[in-house]
């Protein structure tokens, strides 16, 4: 059984000529007729042309996403995703540098180190650089380097102890000892470097601070007999390079996140089909926030529209649609969890279904997010992977009306003047199982795009609607449609000029659009096609 595009079934018509005309040529060249006697006879050929079975699957562009439901009802599905940046990208931490002198008290100026050692014990703070307006209580770092570059004016050997007591992994405090050894001269250099994953920095001195961290030192010198002097100090130069984390716990303030803006297309009504009238009743939208950042959010729509080329942007609005829009984040309880925020737009709650009925090219949008709106309500978290995205979803069951779906096409024509053929008929038998009337007209036209002539004096209805249940939307039954189209002779040389033929076809739902149905996967329309051409034959 041979299967025909919509587009190949509408064009059916005309081909059926061609294909008749091209038959009767061939026959004409066969059988010589210019040798023959002059008598007329008016042989008939019969040529079927399609048989044909139909679904909406076949009429739906391939690209687009129709989705079938557990009661054969349809539905365009259009969807986007916006993915932020993860939590590691937007709250980078900077790399760590700062130069500290160490002064030692407790050795007063002069005083010989020539027997055993001395150890003398300070502590002092660092400041760690947090990205603009973050104020960190602690972080859980996955990598990172601790570097210490050590220069020491004391004219001993000895060791300088490095403890942070805030700094734990598996609950063992941060400890370094760094050796160095007098030789004569000073300054005394060294270095050492400590990898710092996994390890807890509690940077809020027990809740009193933020961004601090309490680093002691314990420096030891060892007998040589040389004194020491007032000048005498260490200094230490130290970095933390390649930070990454883990966690962040704090707050985080007030904050503008820039998103990027993001577009669905609708396909549907990007084809070559023109709308004079059409109802979607009941279309929706969805708009579904996961949110794993620990931290109240808000969003400002920024744009929130359809747009169509021929009227620009049309803002959707409607009760249903809050603004500012509050994404909810988790709390410290549920940490690895992504929070949803959804809303649901609908006819009843937005203008939606009247911006759809337009046949927009794209529903487009845009936002601003906002950190911790209501100011410091309370502490903040983040993990590395933590991200907001938005999914948003049309869905278009189809539902509703439209009066003269318009299909135009131009493709080239060229006819041999035929003698020989009397008339054609076009003959269709369909049974219709869609609430749609399809008609169609042709015009073929010079190659200055002059009219010559038409297939018929007026658009042909080749199919009727099935009957629809005005209350439910649904189709009770089938309905058969006899069809037949003649052309005679005197068309067939009218348009033997013809270089050209304009195609219009168009499709209604049930009583010219006026009652509102519903398509169904399991509606089919049954096509048979087929061809009667009078030959006109002397001999």
């Amino acid at each position: 059984m041979q299967q025909l595009s919509p587009t190949k079934l509408i064009k059916a018509m005309l081909c059926i000529a061609i294909f008749s005309f091209t038959f009767s040529s061939c026959i004409k060249d066969e059988f010589q007729f210019d040798n023959l006697a002059t008598t007329q006879w008016n042989p008939s050929l019969a040529i079927p042309i399609a048989n044909s079975s139909l679904t909406l699957g076949d009429f739906i562009p391939e690209d687009d996403n129709l989705v079938t439901g557990p009661n054969n009802e349809l539905t365009l599905v259009y969807e986007s995703l916006y993915e932020s940046p993860l939590a590691s990208e937007i709250y980078p931490i900077p790399n760590q540098n700062t130069t500290q002198s160490v002064n030692f008290p407790g050795l007063p100026a002069g005083t010989p180190v020539d027997t055993g050692t001395i150890v003398i014990d300070t502590t002092m703070l660092l400041n760690f650089i947090a990205p603009p307006a973050m104020e960190i209580d602690s972080i859980l770092f996955k990598s990172g380097q601790w570097n210490f570059n050590f220069s020491s004016s004391f004219s001993q050997s000895g060791s300088l102890q490095i403890i942070i007591r805030d700094a734990e992994r598996n609950g063992v405090p941060f400890t370094s000892t760094i050796p160095f050894n007098y030789t004569g001269s000073t300054p005394v250099t060294t270095s050492a470097s400590y990898g710092i994953g996994d390890y807890w920095f509690d940077l809020s001195r027990n809740g009193s601070s933020f961004n601090e961290i309490e680093v002691r030192y314990i420096l030891t010198l060892i007998n040589n007999g040389n004194a020491y002097a007032p000048s005498n100090a260490i200094s230490i130069d130290q970095s933390i390079s390649s930070i990454n984390f883990r966690e962040i716990h704090g707050y985080f303030g007030e904050q503008t996140i820039t998103t990027d803006a993001d577009t669905i297309d609708f396909k549907v009504f990007q084809n070559e089909f023109q709308y004079a009238s059409m109802t979607l009743t009941n279309p929706s939208l969805s708009i579904d926030i996961r949110n794993s950042f620990g931290m109240p959010i808000e969003a400002q729509l920024s744009t929130f529209s359809v747009y169509s080329s021929q009227t620009g942007f049309s803002p959707i609005s409607g009760p249903g649609l809050p603004s500012p829009v509050y994404v909810v984040g988790p709390d410290v309880s549920q940490m690895g969890q992504a929070l949803l925020t959804e809303i649901n737009l609908d006819n009843t709650n937005s203008n939606i279904a009247t911006l759809l009925n337009t046949s927009p090219d794209a529903f487009l949008y845009n936002s601003n997010a906002f950190t911790n709106p209501d100011g410091r309500a309370g502490k903040n978290f983040i993990e590395e992977n933590s991200q907001m995205t938005v999914n948003s979803t049309f869905e278009l069951p189809l539902e509703g009306t439209f009066d003269k779906l318009v299909f135009n096409d131009t493709m080239d024509f060229t006819l041999e003047s035929i003698d020989e053929i009397e008339s054609i008929t076009i003959v269709s038998n369909i049974e219709n199982g869609f609430p749609l009337d399809f008609e169609v007209q042709y015009y073929f036209l010079d190659d200055n795009n002059n009219v010559l002539d038409s297939l018929s004096s007026q658009a042909i209805t080749l199919i009727e609607s099935a009957p629809v249940n005005q209350t439910t939307g649904l189709v009770t039954g089938t309905e058969k449609t006899k069809a037949e189209v003649v052309i005679p002779n005197n068309k067939v040389q009218n348009i033997l000029g013809a270089t050209k033929i304009y195609m219009y076809a168009a499709t209604s739902t049930f009583q010219n659009g006026t009652v509102p149905v519903k398509i169904r996967s399991d509606y089919a329309l049954d096509v048979k096609i087929g061809a009667l051409v009078t030959l006109k034959m002397e001999f």
